[in-house]
């Protein structure tokens, strides 16, 4: 995995997803700018005991949801899934870490653009990535036969709590997308 926390990026093979912020309750992926992370390895022994050492987290502000664009950089087309929680984001079920044709709990990338939540098998979103009252919940992005990763999406209170530092404020202005392409 390739990180570029500036940025609010990462690569996971030939599959680049950006972390995006968006007003809660908002649908139409007008982002408020780039969620920047952190490394779980840098604040080991802050963190909640059992978060993995490759991992990263991120504060998800309140008022606000996360939003994943991808994008690809060349073939071939794999596999993905996403997890929140114990839930596949895909299709609402619960959460396990194998494509299955069946139940379609995966998208293809090239091909799908972003993921703003949870969606039933149908396709209808169910709720977007944020925390409700949860201190921190993980989201699993597993590009399979590649490589996965687990991204904490924690409250401004624990990132104060883990990093000794304020959580990103919010832009002043919805005007920070600027129409370039996305991740």
């Amino acid at each position: 995995m390739t990180v570029d926390s500036p940025q609010g990026k990462i690569a996971i093979g030939n599959v680049r997803i950006s972390f995006q912020r968006i007003a809660l309750g908002e649908s139409n992926g007008h982002s408020l700018g780039f969620l920047p992370f952190n490394l779980v390895r840098e604040y080991r022994d802050r963190v909640p005991r059992g978060w993995k050492r490759g991992s990263l987290f991120l504060p998800i502000p309140l008022g606000e949801a996360l939003w994943l664009g991808f994008a690809e950089s060349g073939p071939p087309t794999v596999r993905v899934q996403v997890g929140f929680g114990e839930v596949n984001a895909v299709n609402g079920e619960p959460w396990e870490c194998a494509p299955d044709d069946a139940s379609r709990n995966y998208f293809l990338c090239p091909g799908r653009l972003c993921l703003d939540g949870v969606y039933d098998p149908e396709g209808r979103p169910l709720r977007q990535f944020a925390l409700e009252s949860q201190i921190y919940k993980p989201l699993h992005i597993v590009v399979h036969q590649i490589e996965r990763a687990t991204v904490y999406c924690v409250s401004p209170q624990l990132f104060r709590s883990i990093t000794g530092r304020e959580p990103p404020r919010p832009p002043e202005t919805g005007d920070v997308y600027d129409g370039s392409p996305l991740p």
